[in-house]
């Protein structure tokens, strides 16, 4: 029995945000579903890579096995959300936020401080970082509860409009 393949791309984005993407198993014995997960993940790296290599990384919360960490570049935001608890970032300057949801829920929970005001552009995506939902957002304050609908392994992308 294969794994599902949200907890391929789960794996995959924790492999692309904490360094350099390195896979150790013979590609030629997994299912295509997971191949294509692999090389979204892949091709979401190469995309960021500058901004994911120059980014700092800072523990949100103190979970061993279940973290929330933020990756922090002048080109953009990435948060890896580990966990269904609610996490709390800062977004500053900040125009391109990624949110990855590994956590076992499908839905994300975030709390999104010190966040420009006016309207924000929302993409969901799917554990094969296929757009699934868009949507605009006005935020009208600089404190932001955020709680969206997000696939497990999935992402949420955030741009100031």
């Amino acid at each position: 029995m294969h794994e599902r393949s949200e907890n391929v791309a789960k794996l995959c984005a924790t492999v692309v945000l904490c360094g350099v993407p390195v896979f150790s198993l013979d590609l030629r014995l997994l299912p295509p579903a997971h191949l294509d997960v692999i090389a979204a993940w892949l091709n979401f790296y190469r995309l960021h890579q500058g901004a994911l290599t120059q980014a700092r990384l800072e523990p949100l919360s103190f979970e061993l096995y279940f973290p929330a960490l933020r990756l922090d570049s002048a080109s953009g935001m990435f948060v890896y959300l580990g966990s269904a608890a609610i996490a709390s970032t800062p977004v500053r300057q900040r125009s391109q936020l990624s949110l990855i949801n590994a956590s076992d829920a499908d839905q994300i929970r975030i709390e999104l401080e010190e966040m420009e005001t006016g309207t924000w552009e929302l993409r969901t995506q799917n554990c094969f970082l296929k757009e699934i939902r868009k949507e605009q957002l006005q935020v009208k304050t600089h404190r932001l509860l955020l709680n969206r609908p997000v696939p497990q392994g999935g992402m949420l992308s955030l741009s100031k409009g």
